[in-house]
């Protein structure tokens, strides 16, 4: 057995309720990788600056099997310009790190670099700043010694990080004002790690017409957004704008006003962990867990998303619904899941695999974001609720009506139910548009036949015109491939779900579907 030294860092809940903005969020994120990687600096050697280059093959290369998590043994992790933090905020290392030092110097340490950062970027005595960090941050540590110590020392982690938690009487919260400061140009924070600035929500979610005339949308940017020194947060008037003859009227669709706000975790980590025996196949897994979370940082950056946080098996991010490539955010999550699964997790030959679950929120743009990033929570913890390896997705209109609806990710509707087809064909808008209402209008139907395959291929011939797709002769379309994704859908709700919650499924799922190809019409 060996003894480790196990950290954690907090309190996250309570700093990302503070948040009202995306750049506040990412924020609040942030700071926690930011902590984490100069516990894990200074761990390795007490001089090494938290935003210093790093030499990875002199300063930390020879420290590499000490970790036990995060996995440090790339430089990638180092030298990687990541828009989002990579470190966990759970570290386990061999306590023999720590030599003659005591952990409470490492932390010291950190909270003073973190302090004269803070201090500086919003004019604020370093003293002050110091003692509010030094009172509100929750850093804990233990020491254990264990044989296995990401499946023993992990629970006595969670449980410290369970412990009630009373900061004490702060009259001014800095890393509030802090937050709301990441975007004006005197605080160097975010200009030190290469970003420039963190869009807000309706930018996010209108990045597909960004790309049809940047010069345009750019002015109305530092017309209603932001006047190129600070953030103006005139949202409202900007979705006007853009929606305006003036604008891109003739572009603009009703999912423009909303943002998916994505929670991805890990499923079976703990099984797959308990079939690992060999130290060595232990560090092989968490390679493959920071290698996925770099082609997460790639991708997202590539689809136009904003990473908040990247680390381990855990994802959050913002997206549009539909990017710049009108590309769409369910096949943002087919993308995710392949690069997920292109990590070859046969190789550690252990009986359980690892999946990904997701909780997709999708709300309005005036919607609470810290009420849509809970939301987001709960829809993860319904996925992985169900067995994993699924999406919960609850798109909220503006009006207050839900759709919430769950898709297994191994079932080849996950594949076909949102391939493109054209949606400016008039056939297609036809079909779109009349699918829920002639699926709502024949629930007493489905209710009698639902389960059973034939007769719903024969009423979906007579109600929908659906093609057979198995016949070539037949010339099917891109809608017949569509229908038939959703006829077998619906016949495995109605087989394994109750009436009324099929009924639900199917109908927020064709909804949905309608929504994404910016067939809805522009009421709110």
């Amino acid at each position: 057995m060996k003894t480790y030294l196990a950290i954690t860092i907090g309190p996250i809940y309570q700093t990302f309720s503070i948040a009202r903005h995306t750049r506040e969020v990412w924020g609040a994120s942030y700071i926690f990788s930011y902590i984490a990687k100069g516990i894990i600096l200074k761990l390795i050697d007490s001089n090494i600056k938290i935003n210093a280059q790093v030499d990875f093959e002199k300063q930390i290369k020879s420290s590499v099997k000490k970790f036990v998590l995060p996995n440090i043994g790339s430089d990638k992790l180092f030298s990687t310009k990541s828009s989002a933090g990579l470190f966990p905020d759970n570290i386990i290392v061999e306590a023999d790190i720590l030599g003659n030092r005591n952990f409470e110097e490492i932390r010291n340490a950190v909270i003073k670099e973190l302090s004269n950062e803070i201090a500086e970027a919003i004019g604020k005595d370093l003293k002050d700043v110091k003692k509010f960090l030094n009172d509100y941050l929750r850093i804990l540590h233990r020491i254990l010694t264990v044989d296995r110590p990401i499946l023993d020392v992990t629970p006595s982690i969670n449980l410290a990080e369970q412990e009630p938690f009373f900061a004490t009487q702060i009259r001014q919260n800095y890393l509030s004002d802090f937050f709301k400061t990441i975007n004006n140009k005197k605080n160097g924070f975010m200009k030190s790690r290469g970003i420039q600035r963190f869009e807000s929500l309706v930018e996010i979610a209108t990045i597909e017409l960004r790309e049809k005339a940047p010069q345009k949308y750019n002015k109305l940017v530092n017309q209603y957004l932001w006047n190129d020194i600070v953030d103006i947060d005139s949202d409202g008037e900007f979705i006007k704008a853009l929606s305006s003859k003036e604008g891109f009227a003739d572009d603009f669709k009703t999912y423009h006003k909303y943002i998916a706000v994505v929670l991805v975790d890990g499923d079976k980590i703990g099984a797959t962990l308990k079939g690992i025996h060999d130290p060595n196949v232990v560090k092989q897994f968490s390679e493959k867990l920071l290698n996925w979370a770099i082609e997460m940082d790639k991708l997202l950056n590539a689809w136009k998303a904003k990473a908040i946080y990247i680390g381990g098996d855990d994802l959050l991010f913002f997206a549009p619904i539909v990017n710049h490539q009108s590309v769409n955010i369910f096949d943002l999550a087919k993308q995710i899941d392949d690069k997920f699964n292109e990590q070859n997790w046969e190789e550690l030959e252990t009986k359980e695999k690892p999946t990904l679950s997701f909780g997709i929120s999708i709300t309005y743009y005036k919607y609470p974001l810290i009420e849509a990033l809970e939301t987001a929570k709960s829809l993860l913890r319904k996925a992985k609720d169900a067995g994993g390896d699924q999406l919960a997705i609850r798109f909220l209109k503006h009006s207050g009506a839900e759709l919430p609806f769950t898709l297994n990710k191994n079932d080849v509707c996950f594949d076909n139910i949102f391939k493109d087809m054209d949606a400016s064909s008039k056939e297609t808008k036809s079909l779109l548009s009349r699918v829920s209402y002639k699926i709502r209008e024949n629930e007493p139907v489905f209710e009698i036949m639902g389960k059973d395959e034939t007769r719903m291929k024969e009423i979906f011939k007579n109600v929908f015109e659906e093609v057979d797709c198995e016949d070539p002769s037949k010339k099917p379309k891109p809608k017949d491939y569509y229908l038939k994704s959703l006829r077998e859908l619906m016949v495995r709700e109605y087989k394994n779900a109750d009436v009324e919650t099929a009924h639900k499924q199917v109908f927020s799922l064709t909804r949905a579907i309608k929504f994404i190809k910016g067939l809805d019409e522009l009421k709110d």
